[in-house]
């Protein structure tokens, strides 16, 4: 147990609000946690719209709208149409109804460019979700030295508190005081250890993008190459993409994604890791592997689960899908897709619930 007097306590407060500004400006723009207006809850909704945005069940198609034509423009037109009958309303006597058709649609396309409405093709995203390990606990007094924000004659103040002797019992059952001098770490219960976490890990974003501005393209495999043109339907597609990489940190909790390919993914891992062993500190093993976040596949974040279900094998989601038709003959029969249980959906993890 720390004892902290309130002369400390004065102190610690004295020097957070001398450095908070500066720390504050030069902070990394997707940090969260211990910094004023920066919540879990804004990093989760970051995080969701960003992956649900990209997933593959909500990609753009070609979008059309109905127009009228005669018989023969009907027979000829080769894409989606449709014919809509006079009595397919339902009611009273339905069966014994004369079914005429009154009309014949054909879909084209609404955007006026030809680039603009074509289909496009987005891969899965990928992801690294990683913790650090015992964070507070081990970083690195010198790091913390070098990254703050003060003048060199006033850091004999941070260099003594972090030298400070911790004072307390030995155990639980041993009510004996011990003391120890700590090399490493900080008190995350104290008013400024939070903060110097915040500064030793900032520039983790410079150090990931530079990975990225090094790799600005990725390619296709030839899984994905297939799987677009077979199942969406792109006969042209364009194997070169952009490389898109969203790095956010909540205090020691770090998610990477991004349209991306995992040798990328694989480069800013080493880079990660070298970036933490500076600091004196390694990611935990649990959950470090790059992953795709396609249908079947979940993770944790800040108390939450991203899930994306595999309508095919999901218990939950259980049944034959398929997309219906939003016509008149559908929406008057109150014929509902089941498409949107193959989207993605955040809920709070299991953990989290008591």
């Amino acid at each position: 147990m720390e004892i902290t007097s309130l002369r400390d306590r004065v102190l610690q407060r004295v020097i957070y609000l001398c450095i908070q500004p500066v720390v504050e400006f030069q902070a990394d723009s997707l940090s969260f946690g211990f910094r004023e207006g920066r919540r879990a809850h804004q990093a989760v909704s970051i995080i969701a719209d960003s992956m649900f945005r990209f997933s593959k069940i909500n990609q753009p198609t070609l979008r059309a709208r109905p127009i009228k034509c005669d018989k023969s423009s009907y027979d000829l037109f080769e894409g989606r149409k449709t014919s809509i009958k006079g009595a397919n309303i339902g009611g009273p006597g339905k069966a014994k109804r004369d079914y005429k058709i009154n009309s014949y649609r054909i879909y084209k396309p609404t955007l006026l460019s030809s680039e603009a409405s074509k289909k496009q093709y987005t891969p899965y995203l990928k992801y690294l979700n990683v913790s650090v390990l015992e964070c507070f606990d081990n970083i690195s007094h010198t790091s913390i030295l070098n990254s703050i924000p003060l003048n060199n004659k006033y850091l004999f103040l941070i260099k003594a508190w972090l030298s400070a002797p911790i004072v307390g019992p030995e155990s639980f059952a041993n009510k004996k005081l011990s003391k120890v001098i700590p090399t490493v770490g900080v008190s995350q219960n104290s008013i400024i250890g939070p903060i110097f976490c915040n500064i030793v890990l900032d520039g983790l974003e410079t150090e990931i993008y530079s990975v990225c501005l090094k790799n600005p393209h990725y390619i296709l495999n030839s899984n994905q190459i297939m799987f677009a043109k077979e199942k969406v339907g792109i006969k042209n597609i364009n194997i070169k993409r952009e490389t898109n990489i969203q790095c956010i940190r909540f205090v020691d909790n770090i998610i990477i994604f991004g349209l991306t390919n995992k040798k990328i993914l694989t480069e800013i891992k080493i880079k990660l890791v070298a970036f933490l062993a500076i600091r004196g500190l390694r990611i935990k093993k649990a959950n470090d592997d790059i992953q795709v976040f396609c249908p079947g596949n979940k993770f944790n974040y800040l108390g939450f689960s991203f899930v994306y279900p595999d309508y095919k094998k999901d218990v939950i989601n259980k049944g034959k899908f398929t997309k219906l038709i939003n016509n008149i003959s559908t929406l008057a029969n109150y014929k509902r897709s089941s498409y949107l249980r193959a989207n993605p959906y955040i809920c709070i993890s299991d953990k989290k619930i008591c």
